[in-house]
């Protein structure tokens, strides 16, 4: 899902690639794109990613976090051990 919202809101081309990263660090999945916001996109309802967020309200104490870091869009996912 945060792979696909990257290609949906985001210029995809030759001459501005969009370049995602997927990796994990300190029990976290993280995943990064570099911002360049289609003009004619409609805003985000977040759906997606407030289902996620409420996903993990159910199983985790810890909460996906969200935000916009050196024009970069990143979204840390809580990883989960297995009881």
């Amino acid at each position: 899902m945060l792979v696909e919202n990257a290609i949906k809101h985001n210029i995809i081309s030759d001459k501005n690639p969009l370049k995602i990263s997927i990796t994990d660090k300190n029990n976290y999945l993280i995943v990064k794109n570099n911002i360049q916001l289609k003009d004619n996109i409609i805003e985000s309802t977040k759906i997606g990613l407030n289902n996620l967020t409420e996903r993990y309200k159910h199983i985790s104490e810890t909460a996906p976090e969200f935000y916009i870091k050196n024009n970069e869009y990143i979204a840390k996912i809580p990883l989960l051990e297995e009881e």
